[in-house]
């Protein structure tokens, strides 16, 4: 299991932010399913596969992209010291 490690300004907004969402599930659900833990439960998991996985999905997937970008240019750009062998006969 992968192992974040939040500061306590991140663990703050974090959770300043899950309340915002949770806010707006609980104003949008149906109040009949707020009425037990299984509908909670499932209203919960509706809504995260309906819009939180995706946009995580995208965003680490761009995140991914970037990443790998930066890890090509840095495997094909030549080391700072390196002479071709046309060069070194020159100097």
């Amino acid at each position: 299991m992968l192992s974040i490690t939040m500061t306590p300004d991140q663990e703050q907004a974090l959770k300043t932010y899950l309340e915002a969402i949770a806010q707006i599930w609980y104003d949008e659900s149906e109040p009949e399913a707020m009425k037990t833990l299984e509908g909670i439960e499932v209203t919960v998991r509706q809504q995260v596969q309906a819009h939180v996985s995706p946009e995580l999905g995208r965003f680490l997937s761009k995140r991914l992209a970037a990443r790998q970008q930066e890890s090509d240019a840095a495997s094909k750009a030549p080391e700072g010291n390196w002479k071709s062998p046309a060069n070194r006969q020159r100097n």
